[in-house]
């Protein structure tokens, strides 16, 4: 267990004086199973409901790129599914399942996003914007692929409706592993291997801002090491033109750790920042300001909160 001052705990003087917290290590759980839920009853055997009037958007360059989008896109049109493929997360029409597909004779595996807009008139003219979540998270993983930055690479984006709402279908290529955020909750990494983990994930952030990148989303659940030691990234959703935000990436690490319970120890915390940044020792007491900022470091959404206890 490891302790860190932060704020937002109940105290004597209330939420505006810091306090020490325990942090407890969550209930382990691998990449993608901590927002599992079963397929709904009288849902197709595959989980998954093909949007009506499905169309393929992008890409819409590059022959060689275009022709395996479309034989992709073929299969998955057709619910050309081995075997059903998991639900991992869900919050209304929104979906992700992973699975595998039957491409020309071989099993691919891949990541479906499926993103419908809430109701009304101005969330479905936001949906029909270039700058909707779906595009940006496409143009995104192109701009760090292209940088060489490991990330999850998108292979298509389709377009297509889901009871009256219009839908993106986003079909990326899956990354096998387990994210850095699980790992820590098992503890299940030698001192090498998690030291190593640490180095490529601060020097992520260090290569995204040396280009003038700044990623709003580098949480360590979407950060997975794959089973050859490699860092990738699987969320690209918010890549901005903003440098000099080394720190605030890494705070996005910091705030998921102390939600979940599974702050690394202070060697980790070292090693990410001297791969990350050139003064590891202003960043940290940059970060254990932010520290003392939060109000309530249990995360929100789909996955379950862990507890944090005074």
């Amino acid at each position: 267990m490891s302790t860190l001052r932060v704020g937002g705990v109940p105290g004597p003087a209330g939420y505006d004086s810091p306090a020490i917290v325990t942090l407890t290590p969550p209930s382990p759980t691998h990449a993608g199973e901590a927002d599992a839920a079963p397929i709904p009853s009288g849902a197709p055997a595959t989980g998954v409901t093909t949007p009506s009037r499905l169309r393929l958007v992008l890409p819409r360059r590059g022959a060689v790129e275009r022709d395996h989008a479309e034989t992709v896109f073929r299969a998955l049109a057709e619910g050309r599914w081995a075997g059903a493929p998991r639900r991992v997360k869900v919050y209304g029409l929104n979906a992700t399942w992973l699975g595998d597909l039957e491409v020309g004779g071989r099993t691919l595996g891949v990541t479906l996003k499926q993103t419908v807009p809430a109701p009304g008139v101005f969330a479905a003219l936001r949906a029909l914007s270039p700058r909707r979540r779906s595009v940006r998270q496409w143009r995104g993983a192109r701009r760090l692929r292209a940088l060489r930055i490991p990330v999850g690479s998108p292979i298509l984006l389709a377009r297509g409706v889901v009871q009256g709402r219009p839908c993106d279908w986003l079909l990326l290529e899956r990354v096998p592993g387990v994210d850095l955020l699980s790992h820590l909750a098992l503890d299940d990494l030698s001192v090498q291997e998690q030291h190593d983990a640490a180095k490529k994930a601060g020097a992520i952030v260090n290569r995204i801002d040396s280009y003038g990148w700044f990623n709003r989303d580098t949480k360590l659940s979407n950060l997975i090491r794959t089973p050859d030691g490699e860092i990738t990234l699987i969320d690209t959703v918010d890549i901005q033109r903003r440098p000099g935000r080394r720190v605030r990436m890494l705070r996005a690490m910091l705030y998921e750790a102390i939600g979940h319970g599974v702050l690394p120890r202070r060697p980790l915390l070292m090693r990410c920042l001297r791969a990350a940044v050139e003064e590891p020792r202003d960043a940290w007491r940059a970060l254990e300001r932010e520290a003392l900022r939060i109000k309530d470091p249990v995360p929100r959404g789909q996955m379950t909160p862990r507890s944090v206890r005074a």
